[in-house]
C-alpha cells in the first residue's frame, strides 16, 4: 500500500542478521505461542493477557490493524533471522517502542528473544541497535524509556551498558496474584545522549553497516491528529 509506505510504523527494520517486522494479524500464531511461554513473558511484559485463545487474539490484532500504529501508541514487530541469501527467515522474538507519547516525544522499549541461544548469538544488540534507530531518527524521540523488573537484573545492566541511565528503583511497585509484589528499575535514554554516544557509533557500522547516531532526515513523519484522521479514513477507503 504506497500511503502506508510513508507512514511511521509501517517500514521494515533490516539489519544483518534480523528484521523487524510490523506486527499484523498473520502473526497471530506466533504471538500465541510467545504469550504461552511464561519464562518469556516473566521477563518481557506480565501485563500482556496470556489466556487469549488464538481466535481472540486474531480479533484483537484484525481490530488494531484498522488504526495506525501512532493512534494505538505502540509500534511492535515480530523480529526475524535474516538467511545468508538476505531473506527474511524464522521468527525468533518481539520488541515494540510502546506507551507512545507523542506531545512528550517519550515512549517505553521492549525486547524478548524467545531462544536462548539466539541471546547469546548477539541477536539483542542488533535489535535494539535497529530500535533506537527507528525511536531516535525515525519517530524523533527526545526519551525513550526500559521498565525493568527487578527479577531480571541482567536486561537492566544491559540496558546501562548501552547508554541509558538510572532513574530510579521502584520496591513493590506492581502487584501480580501469582508473583505478589514487584519492584522495578526505570532507565532512561535521552536523545542528546543518544547522538553523543561514541560506542553506539562503532556498534551500529559493525552490525548495521551504518552509523545511527548521525542525525539524518527521515522518509517517514510523525502527522498531526487531524491528518491521521484523514490518512485512517483513506486507508479504510481503500480496504473497503
Amino acid at each position: 500500500m504506497a500511503l502506508a509506505a510513508h507512514l511511521v510504523g509501517y517500514e521494515t527494520l533490516h539489519g544483518r542478521k534480523v528484521s523487524l517486522l510490523r506486527v499484523i494479524p498473520e502473526y497471530t500464531s506466533f504471538l500465541h505461542q510467545c504469550y504461552q511461554n511464561h519464562g518469556f513473558m516473566d521477563l518481557y511484559r506480565l501485563a500482556q493477557n496470556r489466556y487469549q485463545s488464538e481466535t481472540q487474539l486474531r480479533a484483537q490484532l484484525l481490530e488494531n490493524s484498522q488504526y495506525t500504529p501512532e493512534q494505538l501508541r505502540k509500534f511492535e514487530w515480530v523480529v526475524h533471522k535474516r538467511q545468508a541469501n538476505g531473506k527474511i527467515g524464522q521468527p525468533i522474538g518481539l520488541a515494540a517502542v510502546a506507551d507512545y507519547m507523542k506531545s512528550h516525544q517519550r515512549a517505553e522499549f521492549l525486547i524478548g528473544i524467545v531462544d536462548p541461544n539466539e541471546r547469546k548469538a548477539g541477536v539483542s544488540l542488533e535489535v535494539t541497535l535497529l530500535v533506537l534507530d527507528f525511536a531516535f531518527n525515525h519517530l524523533k524521540l527526545n526519551k525513550l524509556l526500559m521498565l525493568v523488573y527487578e527479577h531480571n537484573l541482567v536486561a537492566h545492566q544491559t540496558a546501562l551498558h548501552f547508554g541509558f541511565k538510572p532513574e530510579g528503583f521502584f520496591p513493590q511497585h506492581l502487584y501480580y496474584p501469582d508473583k505478589g509484589f514487584i519492584g522495578l528499575y526505570q532507565d532512561a535514554f535521552l536523545a542528546q545522549d543518544f547522538f553523543a554516544h561514541p560506542r553506539l557509533r562503532r556498534w551500529s557500522l559493525k552490525l548495521l553497516g551504518r552509523d545511527i547516531s548521525q542525525k539524518f532526515a527521515s522518509a517517514s513523519r510523525v502527522f498531526s491528529d487531524a491528518e491521521l484522521l484523514q490518512l485512517t479514513e483513506q486507508l479504510n477507503s481503500i480496504k473497503n
